[in-house]
């Protein structure tokens, strides 16, 4: 998965950590070289650096080939702008974050962003959620409790609850695409849009959801 990132900030380092340690291809751009040298100094990763009205560096960083792009800078003003690049160049996941309920109100109405979350202290759990279409609660240091939407065309859709658990899930319960809750039976046969509520270490998340 290639993941454009707008805005070297703290938040979004954390984030950036998480994606490269699961072995996602990341480049990062901001308009301030501090943090484009802080950036370059921890993760090793293709860093740029934009000017507002500069399409090149952008196209140079490849947003025409991104699958998902991430608008954190600090001003809104260019999270808002980036939103618009990536919606013209037909990313297929845009989501940004930003300090004012008016901002966030720019990008909803005018369908630039496929979610926008205003800043909070949930960010990094948040940012867990959209990158990987999954709800989260967690359990402690190591564990979550989740809660996913099997999708048609997902690996596990014709799938046994048993060969789900065997990849390092507990499954808890499933609400049925006709909306029924159903015992989460070994047997049971899981298909697209159920829902799986489900036990999972932090560290199985990802090759749970992204298995092929």
């Amino acid at each position: 998965m290639r993941v454009l990132v707008v805005g070297a900030t703290d938040e979004a380092l954390e984030i950036i950590r998480s994606l490269l340690n699961e072995g996602h291809e990341v480049v990062i751009l901001d308009d301030n070289k501090s943090r484009i040298d802080k950036t370059v100094q921890e993760l090793d990763i293709a860093a740029y650096m934009f000017s507002i009205v500069d399409l090149d560096t952008f196209q140079q960083a490849g947003i025409h080939k991104a699958d998902i792009v991430l608008a954190m800078h600090p001003l809104d003003t260019i999270n808002i702008l980036v939103c618009s690049l990536a919606k013209h160049f037909n990313v297929p996941r845009i989501y940004a974050i930003v300090s004012s309920k008016e901002s966030a109100n720019i990008l909803w109405k005018l369908g630039l962003a496929s979610n926008v979350l205003i800043k909070s202290r949930a960010l990094s759990k948040a940012l867990t959620e959209l990158v990987y279409n999954v709800k989260l609660i967690e359990l402690d240091e190591e564990h979550y409790l989740a809660v996913v939407t099997i999708k048609e065309g997902s690996y596990f859709v014709g799938k046994k609850v048993g060969d789900a658990e065997d990849e390092g899930i507990k499954v808890i319960a499933i609400l049925s695409s006709e909306n029924t809750l159903v015992n989460p039976d070994k047997n049971y046969m899981i298909k697209h849009d159920d829902k799986i509520v489900f036990i999972v270490h932090k560290d199985k998340l990802e090759s749970f959801i992204f298995k092929r």
